[in-house]
């Protein structure tokens, strides 16, 4: 088998990190060689580069956050840039001049060259579009079912209810809408939507069943990227929703607090899902 180029990148890189290769000098290494040299750099801030490591015979990549002995045929550190939005972009520059020298110097003590993927300018405007992607990647969809005024439903109220449509109780104490058809080898998720108190945070506790705690409402959602099929099962949820509000006298509502309606959640979540294949494809 050929020798794999060592300006590789990670196999945990998936579009949201800027990577600064190294290049080794040619003779074998291992973890515990070079882990006073890549690891701990900046551990306090959100951006820290964090590095990466190539294991030479498996080819596997793993982080390099402990000594050990492991065999390395190639090294990278990895720079989250959602991370890096924080700062700002200024802040955000000035950070990527101070710890890319560092990293330089770094790489220089075991004879390495560290080699960023592309120029600070070019990485900052990556970030922008990063930042973007992000959020249409983690885009919910969301119905919510409130009451139309006063302190809302009881949580026996609520329970019976969201059961009474088909949803079930289960993990973190919400209720969950299942996938009777699930199976480990399709895209479709075990779970497929979530019902949660909304505007008061809290959960479904079974011992709240006989006492007074309310809810003034509850969001059902999911998240689209994870949903082969997101517009069907908007509209499925869109029925659950219907059928929980009818039984409490409750009416719906988007995240922000309008009146839903299913056109138009329909035609947002065709924009965002489109939105999310031309960042993919960029």
């Amino acid at each position: 088998m050929p020798n794999r180029p060592q300006r590789e990148r990670p196999s945990q890189f998936d579009g949201t990190q800027f990577v600064i290769f190294v290049d080794l000098p040619r003779r074998p290494w291992t973890t515990g060689e070079l882990y006073e040299y890549v690891y701990g750099v900046r551990l306090d801030d959100g951006a820290k580069p964090w590095p990466y490591f190539r294991e030479s015979g498996t080819e596997d990549w793993w982080s390099l956050s402990t000594p050990g002995d492991h065999a390395v045929d190639a090294l990278a550190w990895m720079i989250d840039l959602d991370q890096l939005t924080y700062k700002g972009r200024e802040a955000a520059r000035a950070f990527l001049e101070g710890v890319l020298p560092e990293l330089e110097t770094r790489a220089a003590r075991f004879g390495g060259a560290a080699v960023p993927e592309t120029s600070i300018p070019d990485a900052l405007t990556r970030m922008v579009a990063v930042q973007e992607m992000l959020r249409v990647r983690d885009y919910e969809v969301t119905i919510v079912v409130a009451a139309p005024d006063g302190p809302g439903y009881r949580v026996a109220e609520w329970w019976q209810a969201l059961e009474a449509v088909g949803l079930k109780w289960g993990d973190g104490d919400l209720f969950w809408l299942y996938n009777g058809a699930f199976a480990e080898d399709e895209d479709q998720p075990y779970e497929l939507f979530c019902a949660e108190p909304h505007s008061v945070l809290g959960y479904f506790h079974s011992g709240d069943l006989n006492g007074p705690v309310r809810f003034p409402d509850v969001a059902l959602h999911f998240r689209a990227k994870d949903i082969p099929d997101a517009p069907a099962l908007l509209r499925r949820m869109a029925e659950v929703a219907s059928q929980v509000a009818s039984r409490l006298g409750a009416v719906l509502r988007t995240s922000s607090g309008h009146p839903f309606e299913l056109d138009a959640s329909e035609a947002e979540l065709g924009q965002a899902l489109r939105r999310l294949r031309e960042l993919q494809h960029a």
